[in-house]
């Protein structure tokens, strides 16, 4: 269905999807779709999306609509589809994934007959899952109903032997007969051996009200044991590539608090969040997670490796080598630290035994703010783990910062850090360019390969041929009343993370000390033990858009006086 709204800004075309559960802690994938057009498609150079066929026999992406070979009840869109009639049989599809050895790990998919008729059991898809070595973890035989149509949500858990295991779906039906037999919705998640079966979400579709920007999706929860759950909705405008779509704008069922039923409602304003653009292959995932529920004014990064460095070679040395990095899921907020919430916190301090946390945004008595949704300016590397504490104790969570065993309230020591506890801190450098990066692979900047003034408040050069904004120099938004020129936070669209101001505004500080990259993979760095310069990250409104890649890094001294341009935003560890 497609509909266009009242002010021509945004043209969906609306394919539902389906989902389970939270992304497992290396990362999660789903057996993708193709764009709505073409049937039969066969996996090209024996790879889709990452998956790799062998064996003999069809293997093809068919979508799902209209035609008996196309009928496709689980989400109305493509499916992977085995056998294509009296082709032999034997055809494989696999897909290597990360995994954590001692992890327990589920698997669900659907397995549903398409086309034919055949004898119970005849017809039959086996999934597997195997180690590095090759070594069986799982094998599981699942044969399609006798009608047209899915079965039940077919799902097994396995527990990880290695970094890397494989699963894989082979066609191995014992007749070649005019079967088609489908494989649809292919999900890993992260199991909870505590609370039982993890959640399992369902019938997703969408409808954007006519004339309106208003979207509503719904969707059916299964939770199982658990008797609530947090439910995220996320929006692909290509088919199902990227979930880089950003939806912040969301009510009804969605969030934390979420009990099971048919039908649930998700209200999403695609106009306050994505105004402007156009696609007709617009998707919904909707993942549900019985863990606990994203803090107010953060969201979740989660699990997974990404590609850390300058991928385009345009930065200084250090933003080479481009090496692999897992990192833990972790919350991030959502805006950079405004000059509100830090005078908040800096009067409650100042009153519960932190005795030295400066005004914010001053500098040699000079007053930088330029409003309270601004950022907060003039604060050093010290200032902010303090603050961040005392943040931590006003909102009654354990802080992260010691020295000497000791809360940390007061002095420049550098403390140590409790990675465990649940109170605010900075993010390291690794969580800082993933959570940039919004999901994103490859792209220079968190949004894409070039920037304007409406992606960012810096200061555009037309020396960058990346930088094709049309009006240069400062950003004239905000170029106002005398340096410095910040703008409020939240001023942009945000990333796939939902993630705002990345690529401008200010320099925002980090939790490691500067080094050189390394070449190998790494898990969760933090930076070495000791150094003489903290970790800075982001553009800012006086940089440049060099300065706003997302492979852009740099290093200031932790007590150093930096004027008005480097402010911050904190970070939580996920339980």
């Amino acid at each position: 269905m497609r509909f266009t709204l009242q002010n021509a800004c945004l043209l969906l075309q609306l394919l539902p999807h389906v989902a389970f559960a939270e992304p497992f802690q290396n990362g999660s994938f789903e057996l993708p779709g193709l764009p709505a057009q073409g049937t039969g498609i066969f996996v090209e150079n024996n790879e889709i999306a990452g998956w790799v066929k062998s064996g003999p026999g069809f293997l093809g992406l068919v979508n799902g609509r209209g035609g008996a070979q196309q009928f496709d009840p689980i989400d109305g869109n493509q499916h992977l589809n085995f056998n294509g009639g009296d082709t032999p049989t034997g055809a494989i599809l696999s897909q290597a994934f990360d995994t954590r050895v001692g992890e327990t790990y589920e698997v669900c998919f659907f397995v549903g007959r398409v086309f034919g008729s055949s004898n119970p059991g005849d017809v039959a898809l086996t999934a597997r899952v195997l180690d590095s070595g090759g070594n069986v973890l799982h094998s599981q035989r699942v044969t399609p109903p006798l009608a047209l149509g899915y079965g039940p949500v077919s799902r097994f858990s396995f527990t990880a032997t290695s970094s890397r295991s494989i699963l894989s779906f082979e066609d191995t039906s014992t007749v070649t007969v005019a079967v088609d037999v489908a494989l649809d919705a292919v999900t890993v998640v992260a199991a909870h051996p505590s609370l039982g079966a993890t959640p399992v979400v369902t019938n997703v579709h969408g409808e954007q009200r006519p004339n309106t920007d208003l979207v509503d999706v719904y969707y059916d929860l299964d939770a199982a044991e658990s008797t609530s759950v947090s439910v995220r909705l996320e929006v692909s405008a290509d088919g199902g590539a990227n979930w880089v779509v950003p939806v912040a704008s969301v009510s009804q069922s969605v969030g934390a608090g979420v009990s099971s039923g048919k039908g649930k409602h998700i209200l999403w304003n695609a106009g306050a969040d994505w105004n402007g653009h156009v696609s007709k292959s617009v998707r919904f995932k909707v993942t549900a997670s019985d863990g606990p529920p994203i803090p107010d004014g953060f969201s979740l990064i989660p699990a997974g490796n990404f590609q850390m460095g300058d991928a385009f070679g345009e930065g200084w040395s250090s933003d080479l080598p481009v090496h692999t990095v897992f990192v833990s899921a972790f919350y991030m907020a959502k805006y950079e630290v405004p000059n509100s919430l830090w005078d908040e916190v800096f009067v409650w301090g100042s009153q519960h035994g932190y005795t030295d946390l400066p005004r914010g945004s001053e500098n040699a008595g000079i007053n930088y703010s330029k409003g309270n949704s601004h950022p907060v300016l003039s604060i050093n590397w010290y200032a902010i783990v303090k603050w961040c504490n005392a943040r931590s104790e006003m909102d009654k969570l354990t802080p992260c910062y010691t020295n000497l065993g000791a809360v940390y309230r007061s002095g420049s020591a550098i403390p140590d850090c409790d990675w465990n506890a649940n109170g605010y801190r900075l993010p390291t450098e690794a969580e800082w360019e993933k959570s940039a990066r919004g999901g994103l692979t490859g792209k220079r900047f968190p949004w894409g390969d070039t920037i304007t003034h409406n992606n960012a408040n810096y200061k555009s050069d037309e020396s960058y041929t990346y930088d094709l904004s049309a009006t240069r120099g400062f950003h004239p938004a905000y170029a106002t009343g005398g340096a410095p020129y910040t703008s409020p936070v939240g001023s942009f669209a945000p990333n796939g993370y939902g993630l705002y101001d990345f690529g401008g505004n200010v320099h925002e500080y980090c939790w490691d000390w500067f080094d050189l990259y390394p070449s190998m993979p790494q898990t969760d760095p933090r930076g070495p033990v000791t150094g003489t310069q903290k970790v800075i990250r982001n553009g800012c409104w006086p940089g440049m858009a060099w300065h706003s890649r997302c492979g852009f890094r740099d290093c200031v001294f932790p007590g150093g006086d930096y004027s008005h341009y480097f402010g911050f935003r904190i970070a939580r560890s996920h339980p």
